[in-house]
């Protein structure tokens, strides 16, 4: 989990067709401030001139934003926020169509940072696989930190690096120049606190909390100690292997209630493909839970967005999802803000779920940790957001929809 870095940042919203999150989710980060990031007169090179094919590989230019900006301590929301507005679609004497368009998305810029007006920035000339590659051909060696392939260049790219040849204003081969257009966001929020009153209401905490391929697995045994250093001996017990994952589970007694814990470790496999007896296990826990925390590698969004869908979201229950690992604010999608608004008709956007997430590069080593300051804080029942944030600077977490919150 680690990344060649440089001094660059920038923090992106996008949606194609989607709604309601920049409307309404607010956000108070301890190490990243939001930023809406607009993109005038950028262009694609296709050979479709169909809408919905030109806005997939808009997306597929879009995405390398994110290695850009990470390089640079930001994150590009791409997938919960872009918004395309496609101006000309017109056709070239190669066969080809150039569209040029404006794009907009949410950002998180780093608070080491002021926010300039503008900013350069770099896209693949056209997101379909052959100009991807080409992208991919020219600049992966010099632009990319590692080198994991074409398909995976979107994360690594950072034209920051000395040996990468792209620069600002100049024509390069395969390579559209952009500019940024940069703003602080009107999702900022000051001074929110998690729903203590909401997640206390039973006079439990039900904390489930997931280890996905980390390094070591005793992450939810080191956990547990964290817990039980704070609050003395567990009620109740139980460590046991489930054959492709282990299962800890334990519960404490503290001044405000007790503390229900379920930290799995996934010893086969991935949070994208669990077996059906992890799932059997886990969606026991995913109505009820009040804290549901995912950890690991991200796999280039897939993780992220399959732990969003695991089991059924609930009503009328608030939760807060915590995600710890490579950007995973950046593969966040619109899935569990969309849902817990429909499954909570009536209610504010938002009211019923906070979101945690990686800006950038997460650890293994502070997993367990994290986690276990979570859970403290959340027993505690006194500190704003931001304050809690702060005490966890790997990774720049940043807090989404808590505008609604009391």
């Amino acid at each position: 989990m680690t990344k060649q870095r440089h001094f660059w940042l920038v923090l992106l919203m996008t949606t194609f067709s989607l709604n309601g999150f920049g409307l309404h989710s607010r956000s108070d980060s301890a190490a990243t401030q939001l930023v809406d990031v607009t993109i005038k007169d950028a262009h694609l090179i296709s050979q479709s001139k169909e809408t919905e094919q030109i806005q997939r590989e808009i997306k597929k230019q879009m995405q390398f934003m994110i290695g850009q900006l990470n390089g640079i301590d930001g994150g590009a929301a791409i997938d919960l926020s872009l918004e395309i507005e496609i101006q000309s679609t017109i056709p070239l004497s190669s066969g080809t169509y150039e569209t040029t368009y404006q794009a907009k998305f949410l950002a998180g810029w780093s608070r080491k940072f002021a926010i300039p007006a503008t900013y350069p920035g770099f896209l693949p000339e056209g997101g379909d696989r052959t100009r991807l590659n080409q992208f991919y051909q020219s600049y992966g060696p010099g632009c990319g930190g590692e080198n994991h392939g074409a398909d995976a260049f979107f994360f690594y790219f950072n034209p920051r690096l000395g040996s990468c040849p792209l620069r600002p204003h100049l024509k390069s081969p395969n390579a559209e120049t952009v500019e940024l257009h940069l703003a602080p966001s009107d999702t900022a929020t000051t001074g929110k606190s998690p729903d203590y009153e909401s997640l206390w209401k039973d006079g439990e905490l039900i904390a489930t909390v997931v280890f996905g391929n980390t390094d070591s697995r005793s992450a939810p045994y080191d956990l547990y100690q964290s817990l039980r250093s704070e609050y003395g001996s567990p009620q109740t017990y139980q460590y046991k292997n489930q054959g492709d994952f282990d299962l800890l589970s334990a519960s404490f007694h503290t001044a405000r209630g007790t503390i229900d814990l379920a930290a799995f470790f996934l010893s086969q496999g991935n949070i994208a493909s669990p077996s059906s007896n992890f799932q059997s296990k886990f969606n026991e826990r995913r109505a009820n839970s009040d804290f549901l925390s995912y950890n690991g590698h991200s796999g280039l969004g897939r993780n992220v967005q399959a732990f969003s869908r695991l089991g059924k979201i609930p009503k009328g229950q608030y939760q807060i999802f915590h995600f710890h690992g490579c950007d995973t604010f950046s593969y966040l999608d619109p899935y569990l803000f969309e849902g817990y608004e429909a499954a909570n008709p009536g209610s504010a956007p938002q009211r019923f779920i906070d979101i945690i997430a990686t800006v950038t590069v997460g650890s293994f080593n502070y997993m367990p940790r994290y986690n276990f300051q979570w859970i403290r804080s959340l027993t505690q029942g006194q500190k704003t957001y931001r304050d809690i944030l702060s005490t966890m600077p790997v990774g720049s977490p940043a807090v989404l929809g808590e505008g609604a919150n009391p």
